[in-house]
């Protein structure tokens, strides 16, 4: 039989996933490792007991404590508050005008550029490429 030894960042590090494990959050394959662990270390194991306990104790004490109503009313509220349809609603005022500000620079940019190239093709001789033109022009000179 081999013999296993846990030095102190195994175990720290095993410790420290005590309750993602408890609230069944760890990936099978860490849950795999971590009872590996539990098995073959009695002080982790230990801790994993009392931290069972301890949870089980606070889940038993606010078992029957019920919210009083000021309290469920407030947090229904703030939930409605959060789901606003448009996230847009929810901004202030400043991001609503820089928002709109940045808009209008993009379409404004898109604008420019469209008009700028229909103005370029609206005259065909300044279109023509600066070679064709010299090409043309030597052409007509070696002729």
């Amino acid at each position: 039989m081999s013999t296993i030894e846990f030095n102190g960042a195994v175990c720290d590090r095993m410790q420290k996933q005590l309750d993602a494990y408890l609230s069944n959050e760890l990936s099978v394959e860490t849950t795999h490792e971590l009872m590996k662990h539990l098995e073959a270390c009695p002080a982790c194991a230990q801790d994993l007991e009392s931290r069972t306990r301890v949870r089980n104790l606070l889940r038993r004490a606010v078992q029957y404590e019920a919210a009083s109503p000021a309290l469920r009313q407030n947090i229904e509220a703030r939930i409605r508050l959060g789901e606003s349809w448009f996230p847009v609603l929810r901004l202030s005022p400043g991001w609503a005008l820089a928002v709109a500000a940045a808009v209008l620079v993009v379409v404004g940019s898109v604008f420019v550029s469209r008009w700028r190239t229909d103005r370029l093709y609206d005259n065909q001789e300044a279109s023509w490429p600066i070679a064709v033109r010299t090409w043309d022009a030597a052409m007509s000179i070696l002729s």
